[in-house]
């Protein structure tokens, strides 16, 4: 549920395509152009021009896009007068893994929507995750660090999001198997890992990113709650 912040050097703003990354929290999604099905208050839903696979293709030919735009830049000199910071082959980088990672947010969605297994999800998940992660790393160049650690934080606040989803996912795995142990014990590293994110959202983002973080986190918060309280009381598994 992410609309508008900031922009930077003429560079479009990392929240402008994310999505919440789980229905079940009820919070509501923006997939600009994807095609995501939104229903309103007292009406039928309303489907969008495009279809969600269409939004992931684009994030994905935006990637592929900012590759060959390495390659073109590569030679120029970032320390030379009327240089911008967006064209430094870093935050390239970091632009291409944000694309990447949006691309499995849309995966993402469509897996959870789909109902897909678990073991799908958590690995979708865990990979947007990596893809975000690494675009924090880049913007951390010192070069750009002065200039965009509020992207930074974003993207590493996005990271840590779907970090915590892929374990919950996991989670799910556990528990059934009847690993009741293990299940508490990812569920545990979630909840922390959104309470925190909840506690301080990055800088950059707007009040529709707080609410979704807040949502995650109270929604695997209770999964946590209720896993702990079976453990302690019935299977006694060591967390």
């Amino acid at each position: 549920a992410i609309r508008r912040a900031e922009r930077h050097a003429g560079v479009g703003n990392p929240f402008a395509q994310l999505i919440d990354p789980q229905p079940a929290v009820r919070v509501q999604h923006h997939l600009d152009h994807g095609g995501i099905i939104q229903p309103g208050r007292n009406r039928r839903p309303q489907r969008r021009a495009q279809h969600p696979r269409a939004a992931c293709q684009a994030f994905q030919h935006a990637a592929g896009a900012l590759d060959a735009l390495v390659a073109l830049v590569g030679s120029a000199s970032f320390e030379s007068e009327g240089a911008t910071l967006d064209l430094h082959p870093k935050a390239l980088e970091a632009w291409r893994a944000l694309m990447l990672g949006q691309a499995q947010q849309c995966f993402y969605e469509k897996a959870v929507a789909d109902k897909m297994k678990d073991s799908v999800t958590a690995k979708i998940a865990a990979q947007a995750a990596a893809s975000f992660q690494l675009g924090s790393a880049a913007l951390r160049h010192k070069a750009l660090r002065p200039h965009l650690e509020k992207w930074a934080a974003a993207l590493e606040g996005q990271a840590a999001l779907f970090g915590a989803w892929a374990e919950r996912h996991r989670a799910a795995e556990h528990e059934a198997g009847y690993e009741y142990g293990a299940q508490v014990s990812r569920l545990l590293h979630a909840a922390h890992a959104t309470a925190e994110l909840a506690k301080a959202p990055p800088k950059l983002a707007p009040p529709e990113v707080a609410a979704a973080h807040a949502a995650a986190a109270e929604a695997i918060g209770k999964a946590a709650e209720k896993a702990e309280r079976a453990n302690n009381q019935v299977y006694t598994e060591r967390v």
